[in-house]
């Protein structure tokens, strides 16, 4: 077996692959090593002094070098706490919107607030930036419209006086009575001017005569109104098919009846076909010098009286991040808000300004629930319901067409996703020039047909699979495919979608269908996944299911180049199990981040993989290891040990931040070139006192922690042979295979034990192997240092292959990695004659 990185397989044994075992606890299958015992988890601070176990948490990342934690989570039933902090130091905050107050650092939250939520605050939330502006949704809240309308229109009417002719009567009529006449001169009459002016004041003179109306005359254009603002009928006849005058109130048939003078803000609506609504246009007037009459031109606006915006409470929060530690959090409401010296605009959720409900209508979001946010090529794009819904280009806050005759480019749009088992889309994740969708039944493409670029006119949306996924996480990227989660009666699997086939041609994403990594671990991870997170740098996956906190199932992968293209080189699934629960996962900077939490308190932690740890200092392998005493002197204060010499005794004190679970140690760290790895003490309680290593050793380099123990249980020893297709190798199941001795190869390793577990025997078998021994120089015993040492050993088993069980173990803080191993004995099969 010389590789042991393929983790564990619950096939029979002898279908397994080499590399498999049964079980492997606390290992990591490295590439470049081997199977190792994993790193420790280092404490970085304390995030609070109870344990939280209900909480939504995001990084919001402004550069390389500034990042904030963004923290929600109940404070009581009826408020929800937001708390931001930047390298655990609250920033500067200034909030503004309904029902949230600032509160000692945070935002408390009651239930107007669109922060609120109840229930597990872990998928009721997505935070997305871009740099400094960022958007926090609630998954749970309802979109809806601001039930202000549209400004009303004026009841004014008005009279056009086109062209003018001689002998031509113009008729007003309002309201199905004629109000006002008036006939042009004959071109042989003595005073024979004719004039549209003239025309536009005759009329205009009879009109204001009438009781309860107002003319009011403009060069050829008559502004009617009733004086008390109720609204009327009023047309006109000018003998010559309405070609040479024309009156309207609040409807034309095109826009070449509308005059270019006319009152400024004057709105009237352009039917064109009156046998439909679907080509209904607004216009409104405004005159080029902002007078209240002139000339000017008419512009589209919005359908008077309707509701034109979307409530900005029931969108997402902008949190802005204005300067270096001074951040502006509220509704996208266009208001100024100002703290110390920093003044901030918030942007504004754009409005309908054109067209009417049919038109233009309101997003598709609107009456939904909005699932998922993303930002994509210049847009921001929504899910809700069964629909995507795409911003306008460059103003991710628009969701409105500008205009309602036609449809650009740049302009927002939705698109529908359909299947035969419809469900709301849940998560969105972009993907080249594509976007992928998830719901609890389906899983689909949104990408455009026959072009680069999605818009309007070239999007379409396509279903690629109905597999039931689990809607709770979201699926995410690892390498050249996509993992998603999916529940399997009470046990999780994970899924993926590739996009490269063996020649390394990209082919998109393999329409209808998908490929389960954990298909050798039907029912490995118990329960259901509440969280995970991929390092696509460490090629790595990790997830907690709501079954055991204390457990991380631990995907390691890695893609190659081969002969026939790219091919996955290892998939292999083990547990991490730790003391406390685990509460979050997070990679970033190519290390994973755990949030965990004991009874006594909330941690934020970091392990780093083998290969891009530092290989010159060695790390002790504890957990919540603490570095004494360079964690006094970081930016952390929760962190910080307390160390004392009591020299009366000749004793060293140490105080650590924290009470261990089960026991925390104190060893001399590997950065010395003498008392490298020396035990100093022990406790149950967060002190610990060095009473049997007696001295003074409050300036040197020292680690605490709590041991773990790292365990593998190898595949049982078979003799190998082909299947009958004579494509593979598989174990012989017949005769008998006499397992004699077993061999573990080790490489800078420095402790740890093989057990042998033998049928019908009541007590197992331990040989203990240990690198430290004592340098004979001469005739005399030198100074101990060596502690780390390449080779291996061999234990006898003596038992049948199928009656034994053989397993490493380690619970030392030094490092441990097993190279590969092997296995001697006979077999024999009598039918055979061999």
């Amino acid at each position: 077996m010389d590789s042991l990185r393929q983790g564990v397989s619950q096939q029979p044994p002898h279908l397994r692959i080499v590399g498999q075992g049964s079980e492997q606890i606390n290992g990591w299958s490295s590439p470049v090593e081997g199977l190792s015992k994993r790193n420790p988890m280092r404490l970085i601070a304390q995030i609070k002094d109870k344990p939280l176990d209900n909480f939504y948490l995001e990084m919001f990342d402004v550069a390389a070098t500034e990042s904030y934690s963004v923290l929600l989570y109940p404070l009581d039933a009826n408020t929800t706490r937001l708390e931001i902090f930047n390298n655990g130091i609250p920033p500067t905050l200034n909030v503004h919107g309904q029902g949230m107050t600032l509160d000692s650092g945070g935002i408390n939250i009651d239930n107007t607030g669109y922060l609120w939520s109840s229930g597990d605050f872990y998928k009721n939330y997505v935070l997305i930036n871009n740099g400094p502006l960022g958007l926090l949704l609630n998954r749970t809240r309802t979109v809806e419209m601001d039930p202000a309308l549209s400004p009303a229109r004026k009841n004014n009417g008005l009279i056009f006086v086109q062209a003018v002719g001689y002998e031509l009567t113009y008729k007003v009529i309002i309201d199905g009575s004629e109000v006002a006449s008036y006939t042009t001169p004959k071109a042989t009459d003595d005073d024979n001017r004719i004039s549209t002016s003239r025309v536009a004041s005759e009329l205009a003179t009879q009109i204001s005569a009438l009781a309860g109306f107002t003319a009011v005359k403009s060069f050829y254009v008559i502004e009617v109104t009733k004086d008390d603002g109720s609204s009327f009928v009023m047309e006109l006849d000018d003998n010559r098919s309405n070609t040479f005058a024309r009156a309207f109130t609040d409807k034309v048939g095109g826009l070449s009846e509308l005059p270019n003078f006319a009152p400024n803000g004057y709105v009237v609506n352009v039917i064109s076909d009156p046998s439909t609504t679907l080509d209904d246009r607004y216009f409104k007037f405004g005159t080029y010098d902002g007078r209240s009459r002139g000339e000017g031109g008419w512009g589209e606006t919005v359908k008077p009286g309707i509701e034109y915006k979307l409530d900005v409470n029931t969108m997402p929060i902008v949190i802005r991040r204005e300067s270096a530690g001074v951040l502006f959090i509220g509704p996208a409401d266009g208001s100024s808000e100002t703290t110390g010296s920093e003044t901030f605009t918030f942007p504004a959720w754009a409005e309908r300004t054109a067209g009417d409900e049919e038109t233009v209508p309101p997003p598709e979001f609107v009456g939904k629930q909005i699932k998922d946010h993303v930002y994509f090529r210049s847009r921001y794009v929504t899910c809700a319901g069964t629909s995507i819904v795409f911003s306008e280009v460059d103003d991710v806050f628009n969701f409105f067409q500008d205009t309602s005759a036609a449809l650009t480019e740049t302009d927002p749009f939705s698109l529908r996703a359909s299947s035969e088992r419809s469900s709301e889309l849940l998560w969105m994740l972009p993907v080249d020039e594509s976007i992928l969708l998830f719901s609890a039944y389906s899983q689909f493409q949104a990408r455009p047909a026959d072009a680069d670029v999605l818009t309007p006119t070239t999007a379409i949306i396509l279903r690629l699979s109905n597999l039931e996924s689990n809607g709770d996480v979201r699926p995410r990227l690892a390498g050249p495919q996509v993992l998603f989660s999916t529940r399997e009666f009470g046990y999780s699997h994970f899924r993926e979608f590739t996009f490269f086939e063996s020649t390394q041609r990209k082919i998109g994403l393999n329409l209808g269908g998908s490929n389960d990594v954990t298909l050798n671990l039907p029912k490995y991870i118990d329960g259901f996944v509440t969280h995970w997170a991929v390092g696509e740098t460490v090629d790595t996956a990790v997830a907690i299911t709501d079954k055991d906190r204390k457990t991380l199932y631990v995907y390691k992968y890695l893609w190659g180049s081969g002969t026939q293209g790219l091919q996955k080189q290892q998939a292999s699934w083990s547990k991490w199990v730790f003391k406390q629960d685990i509460q979050w996962v997070k990679f970033m900077d190519n290390l994973l981040w755990l949030v965990v939490s004991d009874a006594n308190g909330t941690y934020s932690c970091v392990i780093a993989s083998d290969e891009i740890e530092d290989p010159i200092d060695l790390q002790l392998h504890l957990d919540r290891l603490i570095a004494y005493p360079e964690c006094n002197s970081d930016p952390q204060s929760s962190n910080d040990v307390v160390a004392t010499y009591d020299a009366a005794t000749n004793t060293t004190t140490f105080v650590l931040p924290y009470t261990p679970s089960e026991k925390a140690i104190a060893v001399t760290r590997f950065t010395g070139s003498d008392l490298r790895g020396l035990w100093l003490g022990e406790s149950t309680t967060n002190t610990i006192v060095c009473s049997q290593v007696p001295g003074d050793w409050t300036a040197n380099a020292i680690g605490f922690g709590e041991p773990y123990e790292f365990s593998y249980e190898f595949t049982p020893g078979y003799m190998p042979a082909k299947d009958q297709a004579k494509q593979r190798i598989v174990g012989e199941l017949d005769g008998r295979t006499q397992v004699l001795r077993w061999h573990v190869h080790h490489y800078q390793t420095g402790a740890y034990n093989v057990r042998v577990k033998r049928r019908s025997r009541s007590n197992d078998t331990v040989h203990k192997f240990r690198a430290r021994f004592p340098n004979v120089m001469n005739n005399q015993l030198d100074a101990e240092t060596s502690f780390l040492e390449t080779g291996s050993i061999q234990v006898p088993v003596c038992s049948r292959n199928t009656d034994c069980v053989v397993s490493i173990e380690s619970d030392s803080w030094l490092p441990c990695v097993i190279s590969g191993a092997a296995w001697e004995g006979s077999y024999n099969d009598r039918a055979k004659g061999v």
